[in-house]
């Protein structure tokens, strides 16, 4: 077993506790999307709450599958998992998704987390950021960054908390991790890592901490 294979099985095995698969709980619904306000967001929760109910007195059937699918893709959506687990593993066409509508290559740790383990929803801070979200994250911060545009080779890879965002430096054949502030990104970051792989090893390898909601 490689080092790569070794430290997917140890983010495997950390994804695999609910209790440790993330360091920060998100709390209530987000509505970051300037597309949609607060009331929106929260008729869709209570409607994917009703799913919920309503899967559950059908007592199982395709319907039922099909509501709790609904509810679940609803309620990640707003910020609060509907059920504990995680997503699925991302597939092929997804990760290459990201890298054609963004115009980069995916670090292949990265590729292999999110392929292997989940597709998001485990790792440092909130955990990583899945396929989809990577995409509209990494677009926003191309859009707001006013002064000098946002690098090209830098990925949002996680939220941290606090406005506060993980990225890899994808011109660096190690990715490097920094993080920046969401509210001032053309500020200096902060190095984190001096790659993605020992970043996400030092998480796989911590021991379990109390998890906060914010």
């Amino acid at each position: 077993m490689d080092e790569l294979d070794d430290l997917i099985e140890r983010l495997r095995e950390r994804a695999g506790d609910p209790e440790r698969r993330v360091d920060l709980r998100p709390d209530g619904v987000v509505t970051d999307d300037p597309d949609r306000d607060a009331a929106t967001h929260v008729v869709e929760l209570a409607r994917s709450e009703s799913d919920r109910q309503r899967a559950r007195d059908a007592g199982g059937g395709r319907r039922a599958a099909d509501l709790v699918d609904r509810s679940a893709e609803l309620a990640f959506l707003l910020g609060a998992p509907a059920e504990p687990g995680l997503p699925r593993p991302a597939n092929r066409d997804q990760l290459d998704e990201v890298q054609a509508i963004l115009g980069v290559s995916l670090p292949k740790v990265l590729r292999r987390s999110l392929g292997e383990v989940a597709d998001g929803g485990f790792g440092p801070g909130e955990g990583l950021l899945c396929a989809r979200e990577i995409i509209r994250v990494t677009g926003r911060c191309r859009r707001e960054a006013a002064s000098g545009g946002w690098p090209a080779s830098w990925l949002p890879v996680a939220e941290l908390g606090d406005g506060m965002l993980a990225c890899a430096i994808l011109s660096d054949p190690a990715a490097p991790v920094v993080v920046v502030d969401r509210g001032a990104l053309d500020d200096a970051s902060l190095s984190a890592a001096p790659s993605l792989a020992a970043w996400l090893g030092e998480w796989a390898s911590a021991p379990a901490i109390a998890l906060p909601t914010h």
